[in-house]
């Protein structure tokens, strides 16, 4: 049996964090030896409590940690500055896209304005390709649009490298009628930060807020935490509907269910989106956006209704097709409670597709290591990014 090594340094619970963690139980399960190496706020950690088998290293902020002699698994988005976060000897380094933006290059890109934008891409964008090209071997992606959009945005291919998803949730099988305490309550679930979730929220709002007395719309309730809340509060309160809206920051793993479940709808984008269907809430996949504006012919699509298996398309072209792709919210409201017991069946149904095939093809990230494999050149700016970017975060934690 393998060492696997797991790097997952968050300070906020996601998706991303619940997934490294299911791997984690999944290689310790298969009789890997493994350690998983957290940040000192013990966001993952906290999720294995119970698993005696699994290794729990924490960083310190001051010494690298060594891996040495394993197979190290992390997010794609420490690719390009994983030797400045770990020291790491004769190992195999495998980077796993979860997310439409998980390079700090692609998300610095999309918030540039067009011109400076053109100017950085020219710039970097060929010393990524090469290394993306040279080290192709080392990336999995979750979802296939993951891949896709890797692919059309530097114009390299890679290997077949799917991993599908894991859960260890069950799904219920008991689906209540809609009823008067669930018609009209309207949820959103996923982390509040300042670029896409941002504008889609926003977006979110704004259409309760036109259309809540004209279909008897009761509740808004925004699961998550992160930069831009306070703004969306502000803005809530702008358009009037504040004491309709709730704000619950972080919930906890185990009550996520419960409000979820108790909502007519739910919109979420990336990982988020299984939540919902283990929950029997009909469930909209909504889009990464990079540009505020592209929203403004924004249609919804559920994922029941969405092809492929992946968790959201990156928008850069407000000239995109998928922009327009769906119901108007006014139609999607009436639709769901029309065909909700259809649309619940038909996205468990489609989900669960995609989990069966998600351990076997998730073993594939531990497969017999090649511990002379090159790892991708350490570029500046990412380094400096995820220093910056930690840095924001303890300092927002002080504040709050």
């Amino acid at each position: 049996m393998a060492k696997i090594a797991l790097y997952i340094p968050s300070r906020i619970y996601g998706g991303a964090e619940r997934q490294m963690a299911l791997l984690a139980c999944l290689a310790a399960d298969d009789g890997h030896k493994v350690t998983l190496i957290d940040s000192k706020v013990g966001i993952v950690s906290q999720m294995l409590e119970t698993r005696d088998d699994i290794d729990i290293v924490t960083e310190d902020g001051r010494n690298k940690i060594e891996v040495r002699d394993s197979i190290l698994i992390t997010q794609a988005s420490y690719a390009f500055c994983l030797d400045s976060m770990l020291d790491i000897v004769d190992s195999d380094v495998r980077f796993w896209f979860m997310h439409q933006l998980n390079l700090p290059q692609m998300y610095l890109n999309s918030k540039l304005p067009r011109f400076i934008n053109k100017v950085y891409s020219f710039i970097f964008n060929r010393f990524y390709k090469e290394e993306l090209q040279r080290c192709s071997a080392s990336f999995f992606f979750m979802a296939l649009d993951l891949k896709t959009t890797v692919e059309s945005y530097y114009d390299i291919k890679f290997e077949e490298s799917f991993t599908g998803l894991l859960s260890d949730q069950k799904y219920s099988n008991e689906l209540s009628d809609v009823d008067s305490s669930q018609y009209g309550s309207l949820c959103w679930l996923g982390r509040l930060d300042k670029s896409s979730k941002l504008f889609i929220v926003k977006k979110l709002l704004l259409d309760f807020s036109m259309f809540r007395e004209k279909l008897s719309l009761t509740q808004f309730d925004i699961i998550g935490d992160g930069e831009a809340k306070k703004e969306l509060i502000r803005y809530s309160e702008s358009l009037g509907i504040s004491e309709y809206v709730t704000f619950h920051g972080h919930v906890d793993f185990a009550e996520l269910s419960a409000i979820i479940g108790g909502s007519f709808l739910l919109f979420a984008q990336g990982t988020s989106v299984y939540e919902g269907v283990y929950s029997n809430a009909p469930v909209v996949l909504v889009d990464f956006y990079t540009k505020c504006a592209h929203l403004n012919n924004m249609k919804y699509e559920l994922y029941a209704d969405v092809e492929g298996h992946g968790f959201g398309d990156l928008i850069t072209d407000r000239y995109d097709l998928k922009i327009t792709k769906g119901d108007a919210f006014e139609e999607l409201i009436m639709k769901v409670f029309s065909n909700r017991t259809l649309i619940v069946n038909k996205q468990t149904n489609k989900l669960n597709y995609s989990i069966s095939i998600g351990k076997m093809r998730c073993r594939a990230l531990f497969q017999k290591a090649n511990f002379r494999k090159k790892r991708p050149k350490t570029f500046l700016l990412d380094v400096v990014f995820f220093k910056f970017r930690r840095l924001v975060l303890i300092l927002r934690s002080y504040s709050v």
